[in-house]
């Protein structure tokens, strides 16, 4: 008793506020406030302070202190699942901040009580509030915490559903991998991207066991999908196969790749999926054997025979590359960097006789090139982003001589200047709407190559509630390249959420 009069004492008064001034501060902000600005992120920071302070004197004030964390968490989470971009990236920042502070605090009672007493508590806490208990306990183990987020899995309220789906990625459970299988099989145009996402997301990581009830059932969605007509479905059922035994997932990668082999030429853009189906052979395999399907057929009889190669074998180039990175695509944006840090020299990768060539003139050099050797059957465009971002064309273009020699003259007459938005750039590129949405039907872009040479204006925040909002159904590869070692991230992570190949260039005089 004497201890706990002694506490209010040895709290200074803003700490003594700040569960109270943190509360404020998150319900403002859930209330949809139009302008968050510098300022006041700057005092959210100073009270998330003054609340680890507060939270560190006694298991009680931890959760007090926790309590708010999760109000602020969830009010990020929300935010950052809605069409407003800038709110979604302002989310997602708060997200991060406030389960880092989260973090600071946890120990294993304070995970407990966000499992027992929120997570699974409906009456006094509110929807959000539970959505960052899923999110905030995601890495936690034990039979509570699965249970947990499969009851939240089911839940009415979206984005306590979504939280839920999202902690659940990666968790080696039969009931898991029934719930997510369900996703799959009965995804249509009202499935939320977030959940069709997220149950890519967990067969990426997983391979279920061959004593699993579902074995048979993610074999049965992967062998009727993979030649489906839509690339799209087609593409995912590639991507999900990871979680098949090779004896299983092999065959069926081939059948898909002789399928989508017989479609060259066509509407659909069959040359990007054949390259989805080899990389998933290629990891399984150790080999580069290329999109051909008679090469991986001949490679797994003699596997089956016990006389395949054991090693791997060098990569099949069939094009030249764009500073070394080679997409795999026919219908393709390139979104280069036109800030004033573009006009930097650069040595040129062939002979000139200008007296200086600069990063820029290198990049639109190599896009040429690399469009060279796709040929006119392939259809591109070109975004060029500094203070904001504007493209060559409305859409795609046939990489023919004449529309070669007409985008490095438009791209050329545009010299370096400026910041480095890279986000408008990327957005302008997937052709997002107004409101953040992506019409399917009229998207012809099926990868993105993104080059920058520093860091960005807006930093990452943005980039995977955009990502998670559209990508799960639009399956746009990002590949990014970095001019020299000052970047910020946000190239990787774009490459990294969306399976594509990140390389940074090195400068050398």
């Amino acid at each position: 008793m004497r201890l706990a009069l002694l506490l209010p004492l040895l709290l200074s008064p803003s700490e003594a506020d700040a569960p109270e001034a943190v509360d404020a501060w998150a319900a403002v902000f859930s209330r949809g406030r139009a302008t968050i600005d510098e300022e006041d992120v700057a005092r959210l920071e100073s009270l998330l302070i003054d609340l680890r302070g507060y939270g560190r004197l006694s298991d009680a004030h931890r959760k007090r202190a926790g309590r708010s964390l999760l109000d602020l968490v969830g009010a990020g989470l929300s935010a950052s699942r809605t069409p407003d971009r800038e709110r979604a990236s302002l989310g997602w920042g708060l997200v991060q901040l406030g389960g880092a502070e989260f973090e600071g605090l946890a120990n294993e009672s304070l995970i407990d009580w966000a499992t027992s007493e929120i997570l699974v508590v409906a009456s006094g806490n509110p929807p959000a509030r539970r959505a960052a208990a899923a999110h905030l306990v995601a890495d936690a183990d034990g039979p509570q915490v699965l249970q947990a987020l499969k009851i939240c899995a089911r839940d009415e309220d979206p984005d306590l559903k979504a939280a839920a789906y999202e902690a659940l990625v990666g968790r080696e459970d039969d009931g898991t991998h029934r719930l997510f299988l369900q996703t799959l099989w009965k995804a249509d145009d009202s499935t939320p991207n977030h959940l069709l996402g997220a149950a890519e997301a967990h067969f990426r990581v997983v391979r279920v066991p061959t004593d699993s009830r579902q074995l048979q059932v993610l074999e049965s969605f992967v062998r009727e999908r993979i030649g489906d007509v839509s690339w799209r479905r087609a593409s995912r059922a590639a991507s999900v196969s990871r979680a098949l035994p090779d004896g299983k997932a092999i065959p069926l990668l081939i059948a898909g790749l002789n399928t989508w082999k017989s479609r060259s030429g066509g509407d659909s853009p069959s040359r990007r999926l054949q390259h989805d189906i080899a990389r998933e052979l290629n990891k399984r395999s150790g080999l580069d054997l290329g999109p051909h399907p008679v090469r991986w057929e001949t490679w797994w009889q003699a596997k089956l025979a016990g006389a395949a190669p054991a090693g791997p074998q060098g990569p099949v180039l069939t094009s030249a590359g764009f500073f070394g990175l080679r997409p795999t695509s026919d219908r393709l944006v390139f979104v280069l960097d036109q800030s004033g840090s573009m006009g930097q020299a650069f040595p040129p990768t062939e002979p000139t006789t200008q007296a200086e060539w600069t990063r820029y003139e290198e990049a639109i050099d190599q896009m040429v090139r690399f469009l060279e050797t796709l040929g006119p059957q392939a259809r591109f465009n070109l975004v060029l982003f500094s203070d904001g971002a504007q493209q060559w064309r409305r859409e795609l273009q046939p990489a023919s001589k004449a529309h070669l020699r007409a985008v490095a003259g438009w791209a050329l007459r545009r010299p370096p200047q400026g910041g480095t938005q890279l986000r408008h750039g990327v957005e302008l590129g997937l052709g997002l709407e107004l409101d953040g949405s992506l019409d399917l039907e009229q998207l012809e872009v099926d990868t993105l190559v993104v080059l920058c040479d520093g860091r960005t204006d807006e930093g990452q925040n943005w980039v995977l509630p955009v990502l998670r909002r559209v990508n799960p159904r639009a399956r746009i590869v990002i590949h990014g390249v970095q001019i020299g070692d000052e970047g910020d991230g946000t190239l990787e992570l774009l490459a990294r959420t969306t399976g594509g190949d990140f390389l940074e260039v090195k400068q050398t005089r």
